[in-house]
């Protein structure tokens, strides 16, 4: 009984986690696999979607830091 035990611990290991969807994935029939690479579509494209927004804001910010540096440095002049 320990062994299976140590067994289950051991296929806990991210590969096996990747073997596992894999296998689940390819039992999926042609519609619902249809219906899942829809829905991971959607997924990337709210992820790209959101990074794409972060950088954004992370730019304006950077270039609203920087004006009134530049402000000043006129003004010394």
């Amino acid at each position: 009984m320990s062994s299976l035990n140590g067994l289950s611990t051991y296929l806990r290991k991210p590969i096996f986690k990747k073997l596992f969807n894999l296998a689940e994935y390819s039992k999926l029939k042609q519609e619902e696999r249809a219906m899942y690479n829809a829905s991971l579509r959607n997924k990337w494209d709210e992820e790209s979607i959101r990074s794409s927004q972060e950088e954004l804001l992370k730019r304006v910010r950077e270039k609203a830091m920087a004006e009134p540096k530049e402000r000043l440095r006129e003004r010394r002049k």
